[in-house]
């Protein structure tokens, strides 16, 4: 898996609608969205170290055992009836080219 570039920001770097740079004529609103991550802890579990797992490199034994232990923890607050399932948000901004 690739690293995004560094002069991106940061996945939540929008979460407020505050931090957007709103264009005249454009529109923001925010989405929301439930995000399955599988059937059960272990499954999603799996399923994010897959997925985010180069973000613990460098970490030295112990800082990665934190980092697995909160992914486990945050895990576990999330599973339902119907699998582990994270609420998403993202703002769909709208401009026209002037």
């Amino acid at each position: 898996m690739r690293r995004p570039p560094s002069r991106w920001p940061t996945p939540d770097g929008f979460a407020a609608s505050s931090a957007l740079r709103v264009l005249p004529g454009s529109t923001s609103q925010p989405w929301t969205l439930r995000c399955f991550f599988g059937p059960d802890a272990a499954n999603a579990f799996d399923f994010v170290l897959g997925v985010t797992g180069w973000m613990l490199e460098g970490l030295d034994a112990e800082g990665r055992g934190r980092a697995l232990d909160a992914l486990r923890a945050s895990i576990d607050r999330h599973v339902t009836e119907r699998g582990v399932v994270y609420d998403s948000a993202a703002w769909i901004i709208t401009a026209r080219r002037a």
